[in-house]
C-alpha cells in the first residue's frame, strides 16, 4: 500500500488520503451525532467531490509532465511508458474510491431518514 501511495505521487495522494480519513470520519459523525446531520452530509458531498477532482487534477498534471519527458527523451521503450501510465492513474482511482464511499454513505443516511422524500 505504501509502494502505490508513493508512485502515485505525494503532493496528490496526501491529499486525497486526508479526505478518505475525513470522509470515515464524517460518516462516523454522522452516526453519533444527530443535531448536525444536515452540515454533516453536505461536507462529506463537498470531500468526496474534491477528492475526485483532486484525483483528475493529478491526472492531467501527471499526463502532461509524462509526455514533456517523453517528447524530451530520445529511445523511451513501450515499458517505460505503460509503467509511466499506470502509475498516473493512482490519484483519480482513489479519489473516485473517495467519492464512490461519500456518495454511498451520503445516499444510505438519506434513505435511511424517516423525513427523506424522494423527488
Amino acid at each position: 500500500m505504501i509502494n502505490i501511495f508513493t508512485e502515485g505521487g505525494l503532493f496528490f495522494m496526501v491529499p486525497i488520503t486526508v479526505l478518505f480519513i475525513i470522509t470515515f470520519g464524517l460518516c462516523i459523525k454522522y452516526l453519533v451525532n444527530k443535531s448536525s446531520r444536515r452540515k454533516t452530509i453536505k461536507l462529506l458531498h463537498a470531500a468526496g467531490l474534491l477528492a475526485f477532482i483532486w484525483g483528475i487534477f493529478g491526472l492531467v498534471n501527471g499526463f502532461i509532465v509524462a509526455l514533456d519527458q517523453i517528447e524530451f527523451i530520445d529511445g523511451v521503450t513501450l515499458n517505460q511508458a505503460a509503467g509511466e501510465l499506470k502509475r498516473k492513474f493512482i490519484p483519480p482511482l482513489i479519489g473516485t474510491l473517495t467519492f464512490v464511499i461519500a456518495r454511498t454513505a451520503i445516499l444510505i443516511f438519506k434513505w435511511s431518514r424517516k423525513e427523506y422524500k424522494p423527488a
